[in-house]
């Protein structure tokens, strides 16, 4: 689903959850306010009647009403309830229940039957929040504690029938937070804290006997966020409003988690659960780009199935990934990133014992590292929509890809390197295909032959063609002297020639 169709869903989530917008030092000034933020955003918000109840004020039929290319959304609740205190500050209640429809428009592809849209139906529940709003006007800050915050997904409807059903519920408990809104531009910044979120999910398809079910939950989580220019999302046009200043900015942190599920379909059966250690989510979006990332530690998963003869197990001490992807179309060269990293990667000995009965090779922890990144060029503009879904070639190019770190080290062998290559995209026929390279690559490699020989002694390399994998290894590396079983491979390009170690090859 793009960006583009979540922004209106999201956008009642926020007002609902955090009080949304400019908030004053009277219940009147609260709800005018929160009705001109909405309106800035695009959106309507109404009420069926607005009374006042000694120093509160009360609002009924509250409905939300966001209606965007691709995307409508409908959301309606029965009652909040604005308290002046008489200190300067405005206490806010709600009604528990928050339903919500989301009508998304299924885009056209070419060459298929046209589909009609998705309508999902959902419930926001927010069970005994409080929110306190204080400060002063354009500059309010929301305190809220909410002892039970719970999303559960009723309905998913499509023109293509089907007789699947989804049962989802994610709740998080004792969430304590609070929202700064600042300035014209309406800037926020926010932190929250909850002692666990736990996920639910079930998925069964009576007409194939297939189904699904997961419970997940990560343990203590703390999270902040904040975004820029909040205001300049007014179009809709996610692409305008990232030029015109527009940034967002998460991160999630958890103490624990665990995981189980079970699945079902065909006669057959497959079940697995795990558990983690602390971890980390964070995502960012801004004219410079959308990065994603996050981490996990400690973490073990076992897995049965009805097709295996025994269970399956894997664990790992670290793992992280970080991506950073150039979305604004623009003239000059843009920054891009790719890596990812595995630690001390095991598996249990029954899996070893399927290939390596005889436990010939080292079953030492494994690692998996690659960091990538490089320069490159944009020429469409991946949030907006008219863009993407008219795009007929590549939206842009690699300029440089440089390797920050290459480490694999697993069954004995251990392989570093580094490097990093400028691309000339008018030359594509030097290398046939792909852009003509210029710089090189450092490699090395300890344990290779080592490798090479229990692979022999495993019978899964004949003698010959062991012979073959050390003639090539000495066409391409070089031993090192003085080190046991240590290569080095020094691979350049340079003025339109491949070399390796000194040696032209093309």
């Amino acid at each position: 689903m793009k960006f583009r169709q979540l922004a209106g869903g999201t956008a009642f989530i926020t007002i609902a959850f955090s009080g949304a917008a400019m908030a004053d030092l009277t219940p009147e000034q609260v709800w005018s306010d929160w009705q001109a933020m909405s309106e800035s955003w695009g959106q309507e918000l109404t009420a069926e009647s607005t009374t006042r109840e000694g120093d509160a004020l009360v609002v009924s039929g509250v409905k939300l009403v966001s209606d965007q290319p691709g995307t409508r959304v409908e959301g309606s609740i029965e009652r909040f309830t604005f308290t002046g205190k008489g200190d300067g500050t405005v206490e806010i209640t709600s009604s528990e229940s928050y339903p919500m429809t989301i009508v998304t428009d299924t885009p056209a592809v070419e060459g298929e039957e046209p589909t009609g849209p998705v309508t999902v139906k959902l419930n926001l529940v927010q069970s005994g929040m409080v929110m306190t709003a204080s400060g002063e006007p354009g500059n309010t800050r929301y305190d809220y504690t909410i002892p039970m915050l719970g999303l559960t997904l009723d309905d998913i409807e499509t023109d293509q029938g089907g007789d699947e059903t989804v049962d989802l519920r994610v709740t998080a408990n004792n969430v304590t937070g609070h929202y700064d809104l600042t300035g014209e531009a309406r800037d926020m910044a926010s932190t929250l804290a909850a002692d666990n979120l736990v996920m639910l999910l079930n998925a069964s398809n009576p007409t194939t006997g297939g189904s699904f079910a997961m419970n997940a939950e990560l343990a203590k989580i703390t999270s902040s966020s904040t975004a820029t220019a909040m205001g300049t999302m007014t179009s809709g046009n996610m692409a305008q409003a990232l030029r015109d200043g527009f940034a967002s900015l998460a991160e999630l942190h958890y103490e624990s988690s665990t995981l189980g599920f079970d699945l079902a379909e065909s006669g057959n059966t497959t079940k697995g659960s795990g558990t983690g250690g602390a971890g980390t989510l964070n995502v960012a979006m801004g004219e410079a780009g959308l990065s994603y990332g996050g981490s996990a530690n400690d973490v073990q998963m076992e897995v049965e199935s009805s097709q295996l003869p025994f269970p399956l197990a894997l664990a790992y001490d670290a793992s992280s990934f970080d991506m950073l992807m150039p979305i604004v179309a623009g003239p000059d060269e843009q920054d891009w990133r790719l890596a990812s990293r595995l630690e001390g990667f095991t598996l249990s000995d029954n899996v070893w014992s399927l290939f390596d009965p005889g436990a010939v090779l080292p079953r030492d922890p494994a690692t998996l590292v690659l960091d990538l990144s490089g320069k490159a060029m944009v020429d469409t503009d991946f949030m907006d929509p008219a863009q993407t879904e008219a795009m007929t070639e590549a939206p842009g190019e690699f300029n440089s890809v440089d390797v920050n770190e290459l480490h694999l080290n697993i069954a004995g062998a251990d392989l570093t390197g580094q490097g990093g290559v400028t691309l000339d995209n008018t030359d594509l026929e030097t290398f046939p295909g792909f852009p003509a390279p210029t710089g090189k690559f450092d490699l090395r490699l300890v344990g290779g032959n080592g490798l090479i020989d229990k692979a022999v002694e495993m019978g899964f390399v004949p003698q010959d063609q062991a012979l073959g994998a050390r003639m090539m290894l000495g066409m391409f590396a070089r031993m090192v002297e003085g080190e046991t079983d240590t290569m080095t491979s020094t691979v350049e390009f340079k003025d339109k020639q491949l070399i390796v170690n000194g040696q032209r090859l093309q």
